[in-house]
């Protein structure tokens, strides 16, 4: 009795620290946010918190809201690509929402997914502990513990590991629970999610299955038998449960697709050569294709060989040990010289005189004057000589072959002028491929560089920077040479990497004593040898891919998984790889394994290869920085195998110490990996640099520039709005502010929870409405499509496979559809001032703008009509008011003759002319002024409805100043009416003489049907699993 009472006890302990832990480990992380230690400051998060107290306001009155009238003159009721109901949208209901309800959500989403890992990985037969370390590594060793506190992406990090492992035990089981048990998991993770997210996950969902079933099915995949029960599995598990939550992405869908994401000129017909050209020059450009071609052909050849000479491919040969202490090392230290030598496998020079011997021909001069003088690096040198009083330079135009690389040498020396510059770009005196910045240097000096070709001539610049007339800069030795590419190319930063090489040196250490306990011998067969090699350097190459390559993806994110890996402790980063390593000899005979590998190599190919074709054929963008929990998902599952083997390996080589000691070394070594990976997840979220958004809110914790700048920022940001909404309670008619730019820490509907309206709006759904009226008719840019690929790219950041195929580098694409205003692009078209009729038609009173902007309003001749109440120099913003006589009302009536047609009027109110819209502007009747002919009788209007009484002794049209949708539905007295346009992007309605009564309802067809629909399935999901367990408790 005592030993069956300390048993349950023991059980009973067990049982609650397996509970606690997962619990205090997420404590331990989201603590310093609950406590109020540290801030999460990220503009958007502000932005969505003030959207979402809204959108609560209207669930508790039964409404699901569809329509927000406080951003962008009026927007869908969504933001960033989600449909904001899920079982957090509950939570802030019941709770409120605030900073410390919100932390608190996000703390019971680490739970979820600490708890789901594990619950998960019994299937894969871990143990407890192994599976919550597994789970850690999930979370930290890629960008989910970086972007789980973002409320916008859903439940897409917590649940999606259960997912995964489901899916294959499914394949393997078929239990009518687990099917249950998944869909309902994939109900919870489709809630609430981000569409770009989503849509990646799924299709990774797809391939995954495949891949399940190719590796558990193999010969017999394509079998009727199995295409029976793999097809309807398929739509099973992936199409019926996304009823539950089809309006939600129906929503999501309408709005993007009335947006202006999907350009003219982006989508082509898949027989276009120019896409499987781009297409191919990805491929080609990748090492990992170049090493896995050969091996494959290597390999391709054994096989033969092993079916007529089986004798001597598979016959066993012996390896003496000791020889692997020669063998290894040099094997690496020759893979070592060749891929560092790949930068120096260069062609000739593709410029004809660039050591000046004996004239400057091909040299054009601009503002200057060029000659030969002696003195040069070698021989005569290039002289820049000004020629007025302006900056000149030098450029020739440079054939170069799109997507191939270039390196290329300058030699600088100054003259009488103090500075020079060197700049190589697609075009005359631009940088975007390489800037030197401003060179001083006395004596001759080497300037190098590479870079890739986005063009079919490349302007290489060479800038004599002084002002003053008849000053010199000497320039020497220019040569561009094509880089043949190498195979080895995108191996050396992992052939060069310390970590890797300590992590490769403990594995073969580590096998070695293993083959020295068996025996002085290894007894390999060539085909087995090979086996081992090609796995090896698959693994390799994955490692490479995924953690190992700092220009994989390079722009605003700098070696974006790279970095991520590197915030990890360089002993987590060894541990890792590792145990990642040591899960090879899982590969041959564990099927699980074999998929993840399989899964992630098609990863690759989707992301650095296929996203080409994807992308130019359908407008389906892969985005290559949020895809990280995937592949942190697969690598997780490595890790556990290969840690595990390692502690078998650690057992095995101590065995001669008695069970207990080995035991108690065993869990020692996981307690350690445990609380490091826990420390490190904590260091990296708090303290991690690469796309960070967590901050400390104290000033004595703040040490960096940025975490001070973020503090100040803030406290700015609370004097902005105070004064803001000290304005607002004393305005009483109708008014927008206008923030038109992108900022990190303030954006435009930042006081929407107040009731104030934003003008503009910051979405990656801006509608086309909207964006076009600004761009073409306000700013006045040019309509026609420029016909170049980097116009019309719906992101700007890939692979740099992917950059190759396009032959553009990230700083090329023109992408900012999130936001209206870029200085760096429409500054100069702010001159014309049409930017006032915009204000004007968008009942504008208040501006926050940059620096820039404001520069630019100052020069307007108009610069008597705005105020300065305030300059926020920590946020780089200031506040404006118009202040010119102007009436302020969100409706208006344009007047029309009774002979004049409706028609005419209507498509006269849309004119692409501006001074035509101005004109019609100008003859406007605001109705709150009053007028003798045009009496507004009643106004009522919130959320998606809209009513109006208006008495018209003539027939008009009445123009609604907020943003016209297509799915706004118009009945007039009673009578179904089409709802116009008006001024491109405005309501336009047809009134006649007499009352007229009109009413208004933002209404997607089908959208509440849909959301019914969706709570009766996932009901009886619930119910069904219920069943499910009920029966296997009465068993």
């Amino acid at each position: 009795m005592n030993k069956q009472t300390n048993r349950k006890f023991a059980d009973r302990l067990k049982n609650t620290v397996g509970i606690l832990l997962p619990i205090g480990i997420a404590v331990y992380i989201m603590y310093p946010l609950l406590s109020g230690d540290y801030l999460y400051p990220f503009a958007e998060y502000e932005l969505w918190k003030s959207f979402i107290i809204n959108f609560i306001d209207s669930l508790k009155k039964a409404d699901l809201a569809q329509w927000n009238e406080y951003v962008g003159s009026g927007h869908p009721g969504l933001y960033f690509g989600h449909y904001p109901i899920s079982q957090n949208t509950l939570f802030y209901m019941l709770f409120g929402l605030n900073d410390f309800t919100f932390y608190f959500t996000k703390l019971l989403g680490l739970v979820i997914l600490l708890s789901s890992f594990i619950y998960a990985c019994r299937y894969l037969k871990f143990n407890y502990m192994i599976a919550l370390i597994g789970a850690l590594i999930y979370f930290s060793v890629n960008f989910v513990i970086r972007v789980f506190v973002a409320e916008t992406i859903g439940n897409l990090l917590f649940v999606y590991p259960l997912l995964m492992i489901f899916i294959i035990k499914i394949i393997d089981e078929n239990k009518k629970k687990d099917i249950l048990i998944f869909s309902l998991g994939y109900i919870f993770w489709l809630s609430g999610g981000h569409i770009i997210y989503v849509y990646m996950h799924l299709i990774m969902f797809s391939l995954f299955y495949l891949v399940t079933i190719f590796v558990f099915y193999r010969s017999g995949t394509f079998k009727l038998v199995n295409l029976k029960k793999i097809i309807p599995l398929y739509f099973v598990l992936f199409i019926v449960p996304l009823l539950a939550v089809l309006y939600q992405y129906y929503f999501i869908y309408d709005v993007v697709s009335a947006s202006n994401r999907l350009k003219e000129g982006l989508i082509v017909s898949p027989f276009e050569a120019i896409v499987w050209k781009q297409f191919m020059i990805s491929l080609l450009s990748s090492s990992y294709f170049w090493v896995l071609l050969f091996l494959s052909m290597i390999y391709a050849g054994l096989r033969l060989l092993n079916i007529k000479y089986y004798f001597i491919t598979a016959k066993d040969f012996k390896i003496p040990l000791w020889s692997l202490l020669f063998v290894i090392p040099f094997l690496y230290g020759a893979l070592y010289h060749v891929a560092n030598t790949a930068d120096k496998n260069l062609g000739d020079s593709v410029i004809a005189n660039g050591g000046f011997e004996s004239n400057a021909n091909g040299w054009t001069a601009y503002k200057s004057a060029t000659g030969i003088v002696a003195g040069g690096q070698s021989g005569n040198a290039l002289q820049v000589t000004t020629s007025g009083d302006a900056t000149g330079y030098a450029y020739m135009a440079v054939p170069t072959e799109i997507g191939e690389s270039y390196k290329f040498v300058v030699y600088f020396k100054r003259g009488t002028a103090a500075n020079g510059q060197i700049k190589m770009g697609p075009e005359i005196d631009n940088p975007n491929l390489y800037y030197s910045g401003i060179i001083a240097d006395a004596d001759w000096k080497q300037y190098s560089g590479s870079f890739q070709a986005s063009t079919t001539t490349t302007y290489i610049t060479l800038v004599n920077l002084t002002s003053v007339k008849d000053q010199t800069s000497f320039f020497d030795g220019v040569a561009v040479y094509k880089i043949n590419p190498s195979p080895f190319a995108d191996y050396i930063p992992i052939i060069n990497s310390r970590v890797f090489l300590i992590s490769l040196a403990l594995y073969f250490l580590i096998n070695g004593l293993m083959l020295y306990k068996r025996g002085a011998a290894l007894d390999v067969s060539f085909l087995s040898l090979f086996n081992f090699i090609f796995i090896f350097i698959v693994y390799t190459s994955l490692l490479s891919y995924y953690f190992y390559s700092p220009d994989n993806i390079i722009g605003d994110v700098n070696g974006y998984d790279y970095d991520l890996f590197r915030e990890l402790s360089a002993t987590s980063q060894v541990i890792f790889t590792l145990s990642v390593l040591f899960s090879i000899r899982d590969y041959k005979k564990n099927k699980i394994v074999k998929t993840v590998i399989l899964s992630s190599i098609a990863l690759y190919v989707l992301r650095s290869h296929i996203t080409i074709p994807m992308l130019r054929f359908t407008g389906i963008v892969w985005y290559a920085t949020r895809d990280g929990s995937i592949f942190s998902f697969f690598f997780a599952v490595l890790f556990m195998f290969g840690f595990r083997n390692m502690l078998y390996n650690l057992s095995y080589l101590l065995k001669h110490k008695g069970s207990l000691v080995v035991r108690c070394i065993q869990y020692g070594l996981l307690i350690f990996v445990l609380a490091l990976l826990a420390h490190d997840s904590y260091d990296k979220f708090y303290k991690g640099t690469s796309h960070r958004f967590i901050y400390p809110n104290r000033k004595e914790a703040a040490n960096i520039p940025m975490e001070k700048g973020v503090l100040e920022g803030r406290e700015a940001i609370i004097s902005l709005n105070d004064k803001l909404l000290a304005l607002n309670k004393d305005i009483k008619h109708f008014y927008r502010i206008f923030t038109p730019e992108n900022h990190y820490l303030y954006l435009a509907g930042n006081l929407q929870r107040h009731k104030i309206h934003e003008a503009v709006i910051y979405e990656s759904s801006i509608s086309r409405e909207l964006q076009d009226f600004y761009y073409y008719t306000i700013l006045g840019k040019g309509t026609s499509v420029s016909g170049e690929l980097k116009d019309v790219m719906p992101y700007f950041l890939f692979t740099k496979h992917v950059h190759t195929g396009l032959g553009l580098k990230y700083k090329e694409i023109q992408y900012r559809d999130f936001f209206i205003f870029s200085a760096a692009k429409d500054i100069d078209y702010l001159r014309n001032q049409n930017i006032e009729f915009l204000w004007d038609m968008m009942q504008v009173k208040y501006l926050i703008i940059g620096p820039e902007f404001s520069k630019a309003l100052e020069g307007f001749t108009s610069r008597d009509h705005y105020k300065l109440l305030g300059n926020y120099p920590k946020l780089d913003m200031n506040l404006y008011e118009i202040t010119k006589d102007k009436s302020y009302s969100k409706l208006a009536v344009l007047p029309l003759e009774d002979q004049q047609d409706y028609h005419d009027a209507i498509g006269q109110l849309n004119s692409k002319d501006i001074n035509i819209l101005k004109g019609l502007y100008s003859k406007l009747v605001f109705l709150e002024q009053g007028n003798p002919d045009f009496s507004l009788l009643k106004s009522q209007g919130s959320g998606d409805k809209r009513y109006y009484e208006v008495a018209s002794k003539k027939k008009a049209v009445l123009i609604d100043f907020e943003s016209w949708n297509r799915n706004w539905g118009l009945k007039i007295n009673d009578k179904d009416e089409k709802l116009l346009k008006a001024f491109q992007m405005f309501k336009g309605i047809k009134i006649e003489p007499g009352v007229n009564k009109i009413d208004m309802t933002y209404n997607l067809k089908y959208f509440k049907e849909l959301f019914l629909l969706g709570m009766i399935v996932t009901l009886i999901y619930a119910v069904l699993l219920g069943r499910c367990y009920y029966k296997e408790e009465k068993r």
